[in-house]
């Protein structure tokens, strides 16, 4: 079945999108809190931080319904692209000025932080879902969602885990352990940057996706070519 999806033109062009999107993304999703930690930052803070922020998780599906109900879902994860991309130099501003005593004030900073950043990613995830749905072909059944959902998880993964390699190998210590040169800002930069030009790039091809027919995504149309190609 996956082998017959990935056949059609338009899904394989998706499965790139879905593969790459989040590289700009990257370094906050998988170093941001690590670098709070170890500013001082408190595990346990994080994680009641986290908590908080499910009511957002739980919401923003329903806020952005009127947008992911339409024809075209995929406006809404577009529409924050770059607004999230330059989440992530805020993300590099807290970690720099992270004070030494953590008090109410940066908490609450790092708080709202938080909410903006769960907003984002969960609306994107919400019109992400929704494309998937729209598009998927009821022929099949749940196994399109199933590639879709693999290659969209397999794109936060491998993004994610080169970010956290890079953040490494650029870190520079000194003799007795202390950070020289910390990696976390060079990566984030250079996410940022390619998140800038994936958007230059892959905005008119998401487009494009977005607005092709949706015999575009059906199995059927793969053979219908094929009996033509039979019958002559």
């Amino acid at each position: 079945r996956h082998t017959t999806q990935v056949k059609l033109p338009k899904v394989r062009e998706l499965l790139l999108v879905l593969f790459t999107w989040k590289v700009g993304f990257a370094c906050t999703d998988a170093a941001f809190f690590l670098k709070l930690q170890d500013n001082g930052f408190s595990k346990e803070s994080i994680t009641y931080l986290r908590t908080v922020m499910s009511p957002i998780e739980f919401l923003m599906p329903i806020l952005v319904s009127h947008y992911t109900t339409g024809p075209r879902p995929l406006d809404l994860a577009m529409w924050q692209y770059v607004p999230r991309l330059l989440l992530g130099a805020v993300a590099c501003g807290l970690v720099a000025y992270t004070p030494e005593e953590i008090g109410l004030e940066f908490t609450l900073v790092v708080m709202l932080f938080m909410a903006v950043h769960s907003a984002m990613s969960t609306s994107m995830f919400t019109a992400q879902m929704a494309f998937f749905a729209r598009v998927s072909d009821p022929e099949i059944g749940g196994s399109y969602m199933t590639l879709l959902n693999t290659f969209a998880n397999l794109g936060y993964l491998w993004t994610t885990m080169v970010a956290t390699r890079l953040v490494d190998m650029l870190t520079v210590k000194s003799k007795d352990g202390e950070i020289e040169v910390d990696g976390f800002y060079a990566t984030s930069v250079l996410t940022l940057g390619l998140g800038l030009t994936w958007f230059l790039l892959m905005r008119h091809r998401v487009e494009a996706i977005q607005v092709a027919h949706l015999s575009s995504w059906r199995v059927a149309a793969i053979r219908r070519g094929r009996a033509v190609s039979t019958t002559l």
